[in-house]
């Protein structure tokens, strides 16, 4: 869903003075994701979302917003931007969406061609093993978009070496599994193509999982920033832990 999302974004910009990613992951990021648009605000992420809701209900500009990965429509209902030219693309795995509300779309697999494309263009080139290769991802555009980015990275290597790479990636059984044994083996393909340090920052990430750390702590701080604003994106509830040892 996030994937398709962002392939809608980026054909259609054109047609977009504003475009938005609101990642709605926790409600922490996502009012930060909001209060990073207003302009010339100063106070709470609280507060500066208000402000950018406002500022953008007020914009003669065309605005397209992505709430990403929203947990339910009660999470995002009073933080829905409008506007005389607003258009908003919500992402969920919830199917519990008001109908008088919400236009919702059930997304269905791609088929093996519409893959296959999508792959050869996260890729940067064409392959005749394109298809059978996105059939071995069951057409999911998540799990296409990382082995397209691995095929991008080693130009010379053929699409079938990557098939029979995934078939040799073994996962322990599990019945708990939310999605299919394709992605996983698409993951795996790209966690073992990071380097030893790399692999120690995924892991330890990956322990803290259960207290939602976010992205930012790796995209969005330098050298420079990191002491004075690293704490903004670590969970309350690990700022308690480090001040009670």
């Amino acid at each position: 869903k996030t994937t398709l999302a962002h392939q809608y974004q980026t054909k259609n910009q054109a047609g977009c003075q504003r475009l938005r990613w609101i990642n709605c992951a926790t409600r922490q990021q996502m009012l930060r994701d909001l209060a990073a648009i207003a302009e010339g605000v100063v106070g709470t992420p609280r507060a500066r979302a208000q402000a950018a809701l406002d500022q953008i209900a007020d914009s003669d500009l065309s605005w397209l917003l992505v709430y990403d990965n929203v947990e339910d429509w009660e999470q995002v209902d009073d933080w829905l931007a409008t506007g005389r030219s607003v258009r908003r693309i919500i992402t969920s795995r919830s199917a519990d969406w008001p109908a008088e509300r919400f236009t919702t779309l059930r997304l269905k697999p791609l088929s093996p061609e519409d893959a296959a494309q999508l792959l050869e263009t996260e890729a940067g080139r064409e392959d005749p093993g394109a298809v059978r290769l996105a059939r071995s991802l069951d057409c999911l555009p998540l799990a296409l978009v990382q082995v397209g980015a691995l095929l991008r990275a080693n130009p010379n290597r053929p699409f079938k070496a990557y098939r029979r790479a995934l078939s040799e990636v073994v996962l322990t059984p599990s019945k708990d599994r939310a999605y299919p044994d394709s992605l996983y083996r698409s993951v795996m393909l790209s966690y073992e193509a990071c380097t030893d340090d790399q692999k120690q920052l995924l892991n330890l990430f990956a322990f803290l999982a259960p207290d939602r750390l976010e992205p930012r702590l790796l995209t969005d701080l330098s050298a420079e920033t990191i002491n004075a604003q690293a704490l903004e994106y670590v969970p309350d509830s690990l700022i308690r832990l480090g001040e009670d040892e």
